[in-house]
């Protein structure tokens, strides 16, 4: 069984509206950090450093994914590309 269809059936009694915050939600009650869950989710939807970038260096994208930067327009990139709210992906950073 994949890791996705695992995921909806361990949390099939709450409702979520999109795969990405079904996996959030997973990963994070299973003690999984942000950063480690913000480059799972842009693995499983196929997004690459460079379409965050925004014109700024992959390098402040990589950081601003990792928690060692604070990008509002990287942050902005991935929220939108996830259909997620910054706040969730980066509590207390946006």
């Amino acid at each position: 069984m994949g890791l996705i269809e695992n995921i909806f059936r361990n949390t099939k009694t709450r409702s979520f509206q999109t795969k990405n915050e079904a996996v959030f939600a997973y990963l994070r009650e299973h003690g999984f950090s942000l950063p480690a869950i913000r480059w799972a989710l842009m693995d499983l939807n196929d997004i690459n450093l460079g379409r965050l970038t925004n014109g700024h260096s992959i390098a402040t994208a990589s950081n601003t994914i990792a928690g060692r930067r604070s990008n509002k327009q990287v942050m902005e990139a991935l929220s939108s590309m996830l259909d997620m709210p910054v706040e969730t992906l980066f509590p207390g950073e946006g």
